[in-house]
């Protein structure tokens, strides 16, 4: 079926899909982000507080370390299986409506998705070694 002889609210339709699916994929990104935020936060800042001799004893600084390397890669992990879902959807719906564009679903928030999952990496292989 050729485009002219498309709805045009079909093509709007699919549209607003593809920016409530970016818009969704970025609030994930921004949810990660500032879970890896708190990881690294709470493994210095608990080292920190200890080196300050505000708080006492090892335990809290090695709960601590091994809590925000687990956050860290729990939300890495999240964002990653978030990511592949909606590489899924992005593409199913390219599939179900073939003749409404020609073009492929860009996806920008995949660009940003994989450099926080890639982040998340990193900041999980910091922890580990700092610690």
């Amino acid at each position: 079926m050729p485009d002219d002889n498309l709805d045009p609210r079909v093509s709007l339709a699919l549209l607003r899909t593809e920016w409530a699916l970016e818009r969704t994929q970025l609030s994930w990104v921004r949810f990660t982000f500032s879970l890896l935020s708190t990881a690294f936060a709470l493994d210095k800042g608990t080292a920190a507080l200890s080196e300050a001799k505000v708080l006492d004893g090892p335990g809290w600084v090695a709960a601590t370390h091994w809590g925000g390397m687990g956050l860290a890669m729990v939300a890495s992990l999240m964002l990653a299986v978030t990511t592949m879902h909606y590489v899924t959807r992005a593409n199913e719906l390219v599939r179900q409506f073939p003749g409404v564009d020609s073009r492929p679903v860009s996806r920008p928030a995949l660009a940003v998705s994989i450099l926080i999952i890639s982040l998340g990496v990193v900041v999980s292989a910091l922890i580990a070694l700092w610690g």
